[in-house]
C-alpha cells in the first residue's frame, strides 16, 4: 500500500486531501501541531496522527522512511492583520516558514522521499504586479522580485531549496485563496470565513470590512485545489514543475460581501473601514499550464459559498453546545 505523509493536515487543504487520499486506499501520516489546541475532526479517521511541533525536527524526521509521497501543506497562514500587522509579524512568518520548509526539505532528503508536492502561495509574486487593477499572473512573472511580506519571500524560498533537492520529482502548487469546509474559525481567519461569520453574529456584533471593498480576488473552492495537488503528485518531476492553482472568477470584495449578506438572509448594511491594511489591489492566476496537464477549476464561487456558510453556520452552532 502506498505510504503518505501530509503535514499540516488538520488546516483546509489537509482535510479534503486526507480524506480524498483514503478513498484511494491509501496509508496516510499526518503531522501537525495538535497540543496547539487544534480541535480535528480527523481523530475518528483511519490515519495515523503524530503531534509533532514541525519547527523543532528531532521527534518525528525518521517517521518519512518508507514513504512514496510527501504533501507539505504546513505553514504559518492567516489574515492581513495576522501575517503583515506589523515588521515583527513579517520576520515570525518568514523565519517560522522557514524553519518548518528548512525541515520537512531535510526529512525527505535524508530519508530519500521520491516525491514531494509542495504548497505554495501567489504571495511570491511581485507586488508591484499585485498592486494593478485585474492584475493577472503567470508562472515566470517573478521579476522584479518582491514578494508580499514574510510569507511570500518563505514561500519563494522554499521554491528555490526545492529546486536543489536531489533525487526527487516535485510538484509545486502557487495556490491563490481557497476556500471550503475545515476552514479557520479563528480571529486570523481569511475573508471568506470572516465575513460568514459577522454576517451569522449579526446584528449583535456589527458587520464591519476591511478598506473600500474594490479590491478583488479569486476563490477557489477546496474539491478543487485536492484535484490540483493529487495532479501534480502524479506529475512531478526534477526539476521541479510549477503551476498556478486557483479560480479565475475574478469578484471584487463587496461584490462578495454583498453575496454573503443575500446567503445569510437578514437586512444587513455594511460598514467599509478605509482605514484598515487590505493588502494587493488584485490577484487573478493564469492557469494555461495547469489546463495543459488537465486541471481546471470546475466549482463556481455561486455553488461553493453557501455549502461554506452552512458548514460554518452548523460549526458554529454546535460550538455552543460543547
Amino acid at each position: 500500500m502506498r505510504h503518505v505523509i501530509v503535514t499540516g493536515g488538520a488546516g483546509l487543504i489537509g482535510n479534503s486531501l486526507i480524506r480524498k487520499l483514503l478513498h484511494e486506499n491509501v496509508e496516510v501520516t499526518v503531522i501537525d501541531n495538535f497540543s496547539r489546541g487544534i480541535k480535528s475532526s480527523l481523530q475518528t479517521l483511519p490515519i495515523k496522527i503524530v503531534d509533532a511541533d514541525l519547527l523543532n525536527s528531532d521527534s518525528w524526521s525518521t517517521i518519512f522512511a518508507d514513504t512514496d509521497t510527501v504533501f507539505h501543506l504546513a505553514a504559518k497562514i492567516g489574515s492581513i492583520d495576522y501575517l503583515h500587522g506589523s515588521l515583527e509579524r513579517e520576520l515570525s512568518t518568514l523565519d517560522g516558514n522557514s524553519t518548518i520548509d528548512r525541515n520537512v526539505f531535510h526529512a525527505c532528503v535524508e530519508n530519500e522521499v521520491p516525491r514531494v508536492v509542495y504548497t505554495s502561495s501567489v504571495s511570491v509574486y511581485p507586488l508591484s504586479r499585485q498592486m494593478l487593477p485585474h492584475a493577472k499572473l503567470r508562472e515566470d512573472d517573478l521579476e522584479p522580485v518582491n514578494p508580499d511580506g514574510g510569507y511570500g519571500w518563505a514561500k519563494l524560498l522554499g521554491e528555490r531549496a526545492l529546486n536543489l533537492m536531489p533525487h526527487a520529482k516535485i510538484g509545486i502548487a502557487r495556490i491563490f485563496i481557497t476556500y471550503g469546509p475545515y476552514c479557520s474559525l479563528s480571529d486570523t481567519a481569511h475573508v471568506i470565513p470572516s465575513l460568514i461569520k459577522k454576517a451569522i453574529a449579526y446584528p449583535k456584533e456589527k458587520f464591519t470590512v476591511w478598506g473600500n471593498g474594490e479590491q478583488s480576488r479569486t476563490f477557489m473552492y477546496i474539491d478543487d485545489c485536492v484535484d490540483a495537488l493529487l495532479l501534480l503528485e502524479k506529475r512531478a518531476t526534477s526539476p521541479p514543475i510549477i503551476v498556478n492553482v486557483g479560480s479565475t472568477e475574478e469578484i471584487s470584495i463587496r461584490d462578495l460581501v454583498n453575496a454573503v449578506i443575500k446567503i445569510s438572509g437578514k437586512s444587513i448594511t455594511p460598514e467599509f473601514d478605509e482605514t484598515k491594511q487590505v493588502g494587493p489591489t488584485s490577484r487573478i492566476p493564469i492557469i494555461e499550464k495547469a489546463s495543459e496537464l488537465g486541471w481546471t477549476p470546475k466549482v463556481p464561487l455561486r455553488e461553493g459559498l453557501p455549502k461554506v456558510y452552512d458548514w460554518i453556520d452548523n460549526t458554529l452552532e454546535a460550538g455552543k453546545h460543547g
